[in-house]
């Protein structure tokens, strides 16, 4: 069996994303976002919740994009960036 790392669609994707590495970060950092703030509203809107425990449901999601693949290099940075564009 092959090792996903070493699979042909894994190494077509890694060829694609170094060719414009700037598309493919703005891309999934903005699913991320999209995914977890639709999340958030849906199932906590109006509640005060830890941005973690909303993670850890995002993440329970096999589908869900994942954070080190966006801008964010820790959640912390997201909710407070986020929390910023909504403040203003």
């Amino acid at each position: 069996m092959q090792c996903h790392l070493s699979s042909d669609h894994h190494q077509k994707n890694i060829r694609l994303f170094l060719e414009n590495p700037d598309k493919y970060i703005e891309e999934y950092s903005s699913d991320f976002e999209q995914n977890f703030l639709d999340l958030y509203k849906r199932k906590y809107y109006g509640a005060r919740m830890l941005a973690n425990k909303v993670y850890q449901d995002y993440i329970a999601n096999p589908d869900h994009t994942h954070l080190n693949a966006t801008k964010w290099t820790k959640l912390v940075d997201f909710v407070q960036v986020t929390d910023q564009r909504f403040r203003n």
